[in-house]
């Protein structure tokens, strides 16, 4: 058992990918480039998906039966196969150098498409390499030596539990520790199985996929805002006692700062429900505008720098969202105070959204309408601007109440006097 333990210990972190910078910027690509010059590239890419990365699958889930803790709710001693887990090693090592090299060699290696000019590419497009890739890294990185950091763990308490002066009590941690195991290993797995099928969607999907991951960020945004906004009616539900001895009586000029505070962070978390429910309307609106059209067909019209201007262009909006949430969290806890840094930071967020929604109309329509089937160009466009602005006139209203709301939030008098300083 301990030459698995230390077979884990040498193999963790062992695989690295080259320090990428920012490849999609630093890369000189070849516009000229076809499908047929990246036969070679595409090899590799099948290679990863249908045999390295399935393979990397099978062996953590083989390392589960011979390491003896595929059952995470039996109570016994784990008795490992040593031999059997030390070939799945070999393998794994095997297979985790290989799938390294054969990134690096999808990413790094001539040629390297350009991404202004990759539409024709398919699933070679800079873009969609680059993403496996930062997914791989991750992958081998983070999650697979997390695995063996686990295994190793528990390895070594297997091996420690019955030289302890109370076996029974250090077998209990071995079995409690188990379940967490398994979870790890089940973690890397379904990672490798979503890496795969991200792969293998079409362009659209890609898209699709991603705005409706940022429709549900806004979703959990608003439920938040909602809670939230009810302290402005009645802010004695999310008070924290304050703390005094049993001869003390609590402050009564405090206690009213700290519910005035709440019930203001309350009634600036409603107006920011505002905001985010224009921001819904605006993905969810776009949503339907991704054509209808078998979608494979329509990913020859996608190059690399509109496939990754389209997955990320509703970050900018959601960020500074998640950001006001956590400014009004932290000012409704604790001593329930509004310091200048939190002040600030709102009034900074809430800066970086005034013209967000207007610069991504503007953006999208750049991008997309030129993309989209159906009726003349102009027609869309003067469709799309008007739509666009029956939002940005109240998103441009909220934004400069908000404004006001943060900028009239009080500070405590020995915060202002920091302030001067």
């Amino acid at each position: 058992m301990r030459a698995v333990t230390r077979m884990f210990e040498k193999m963790n972190h062992k695989y690295n990918l080259p320090e990428d910078g920012d490849l999609y910027r630093s890369c000189e690509g070849n516009p000229n480039l076809t499908i047929e010059d990246m036969v070679k590239k595409g090899e590799f890419l099948e290679n990863l998906l249908f045999n390295l990365l399935p393979s990397i699958k099978e062996q953590i889930t083989s390392l589960k039966t011979a390491l003896d803790i595929q059952h995470d709710l039996e109570e016994q001693c784990p008795i490992p196969d040593v031999d059997l887990t030390l070939r799945i090693l070999s393998e794994l090592d095997q297979t985790l150098k290989s799938v390294v090299s054969s990134t690096v060699a999808l990413t790094h290696a001539s040629p390297i498409p350009d991404g202004k000019h990759d539409h024709h590419l398919k699933a070679l497009k800079l873009f969609r390499c680059l993403q496996l890739r930062s997914e791989i890294t991750c992958l081998v990185k983070v999650k697979i030596n997390m695995i063996f950091e686990s295994c190793a763990k528990l390895m070594t308490r297997c091996v420690v539990a019955p030289l302890l002066a109370d076996p029974d009590e250090a077998w209990r941690k071995v079995f409690k520790f188990k379940p967490q195991v398994l979870m790890i290993m089940n973690f890397g797995c379904d990672s490798i199985d979503e890496m795969i099928a991200w792969s293998q969607k079409s362009d659209w999907a890609i898209v699709k996929h991603d705005w409706l991951l940022a429709a549900r960020k806004l979703d959990e945004i608003l439920e938040t805002l909602t809670m939230l906004s009810s302290l402005a009616i009645d802010p004695t539900t999310h008070l924290v006692p304050l703390t005094f001895t049993l001869v003390e009586e609590p402050d009564p000029v405090e206690q009213t700062r700290r519910r005035f505070t709440v019930r203001r962070v309350g009634e600036v978390a409603g107006t920011t429900l505002l905001l985010v429910k224009l921001a819904r309307i605006f993905v969810r609106t776009l949503l339907h505008k991704i054509p209808k059209k078998p979608i494979f067909e329509l990913d020859t019209a996608i190059n690399s720098e509109t496939l990754k201007t389209f997955c990320n262009v509703f970050e900018s909006m959601s960020n500074p969202l998640r950001t006001l949430v956590c400014c009004y969290r932290h000012a409704t806890w604790g001593a329930q105070t509004i310091t200048i840094y939190n002040r600030d930071h709102m009034f900074t967020s809430v800066n970086n959204l005034s013209n967000i929604l207007k610069s991504t109309s503007t953006l999208l329509a750049l991008r997309l309408l030129p993309l989209l089937d159906g009726a003349e160009l102009t027609s869309a466009e003067r469709d799309f601007k008007a739509w666009s602005l029956t939002l940005e006139q109240p998103w441009d209203t909220v934004i400069n109440r908000l404004l006001d709301h943060v900028s009239s939030f009080e500070v405590e008098p020995e915060q202002r006097v920091e302030q001067e300083d």
